[in-house]
């Protein structure tokens, strides 16, 4: 199950205008794998760049198999053509998606190939070993 949990508020940004908190709608997404992420359900008419921060929670399930054994902290961004963009803030990888889980997901992929990417360079080459203990402190199988 993968869980997530703001760490900031959203940070509308409307270079004509600056709009109030409360003319920003935004509800809970309580979906399959996700728990406790605000997920905006109202965009105003002019377009405004939503940018948060959040955790994804310990213990949440990886494909292949892996498991998350750290919070990871995110930045969770939309992209101006309504898409978002969630990036890790440790290993700078990232996840897209029309939507906030959409883009967790992706995110989970590309963390979980990263991982064992890593892990079987080190097969035939030592020197990401370093790069391996890292990840091996926030994912591991």
């Amino acid at each position: 199950m993968l869980a997530a949990v703001p760490t900031s508020r959203y940070k509308p940004f409307d270079s004509s205008r600056t709009i109030s908190q409360s003319s920003w709608l935004t509800k809970t997404a309580t979906t399959e794998g996700i728990r406790s992420l605000p997920v905006q359900s109202y965009l105003p008419s002019t377009y405004n760049l939503v940018n948060f921060q959040a955790l994804i929670v310990k213990n949440t399930r990886l494909p292949e198999g892996l498991l998350l054994q750290r919070q990871l902290p995110i930045s969770i961004k939309q992209e101006p053509n309504g898409g978002f963009f969630v990036e890790d803030e440790i290993f700078s990888l990232y996840g897209i998606g029309d939507n906030v889980p959409e883009a967790l997901t992706d995110l989970l992929i590309t963390l979980s190939e990263y991982f064992i990417i890593v892990e079987e360079s080190l097969k035939s080459d030592h020197r990401n070993q370093r790069k391996f203990e890292k990840i091996t402190e926030y994912i591991n199988r």
